[in-house]
């Protein structure tokens, strides 16, 4: 249950910079470093090194590795919001339930191992590849694909409850969630006392409308 875009995280981060000294003299470089941390290389998944800067009140990573060079990413468009945003970390709180041992270390223990600092605040299962539209903006980039079986799904619903006890959101995902040939019964497996009855089910499309058994919703 992990978010998309793993080779840009950031897995560790040291502030060096304050809100207060964003301000700028004249022939100031146009470049602020914010904090220092580590990445992987997209390309050979090696650990190494980055900063965090700010330009022109954008957020940028950029890191380098000696076989494939540098790269930036934007982080977040807007420097002073990023910065009053990282006021409110808080130390995090741990899954009820580890996957995995530490073997190697942050990143290349995959899963929630006993060094993992925080449990899963919102959950999401993709639970199929395929999608019925062609949206232009769709990060998922969903067209032809297999959906996962039902009993896969629920070994991951069962799982998901035992590592957060009592969670109050899952989402289920794609593609295109609605289409996938047993909704009916995940449905089922959310409301049938497994998780809480805060359940966000993200639909990609408002078009597709399903007569889902009034029990269920």
């Amino acid at each position: 249950m992990a978010a998309s875009g793993d080779s840009d995280r950031i897995y560790r981060t040291e502030i060096v910079i304050d809100e207060e000294q964003l301000s700028q003299r004249p022939g100031d470089i146009e470049e602020i470093l914010l904090k220092t941390s580590q990445s992987v290389c997209p390309e050979c998944l090696k650990i190494i090194e980055a900063g965090v800067f700010s330009r022109n009140n954008k957020v940028y990573l950029r890191k380098t590795c000696e076989e494939h060079g540098t790269v930036e990413v934007p982080v977040y468009s807007d420097t002073k919001e990023y910065l009053k945003a990282v006021k409110h970390n808080k130390p995090g709180a741990k899954p009820l339930h580890y996957q995995g041992r530490v073997r190697e270390g942050c990143p290349r223990d995959c899963g929630l191992c006993e060094d993992h600092k925080q449990h899963t605040c919102v959950g999401i299962i993709e639970i199929t590849e395929k999608c019925n539209l062609q949206c232009p903006v769709c990060f998922a980039d969903s067209k032809n694909g297999a959906s996962l079986p039902f009993d896969r799904v629920k070994k991951m619903i069962d799982l998901y409850v035992k590592c957060e006890g009592a969670p109050e959101v899952l989402q289920i995902s794609g593609g295109e969630p609605t289409i996938h040939p047993d909704i009916i019964n995940i449905l089922k497996a959310f409301f049938n006392g497994i998780i809480n009855l805060h359940i966000a089910l993200e639909f990609s499309s408002m078009n597709n409308v399903i007569s889902y058994p009034s029990q269920y919703v």
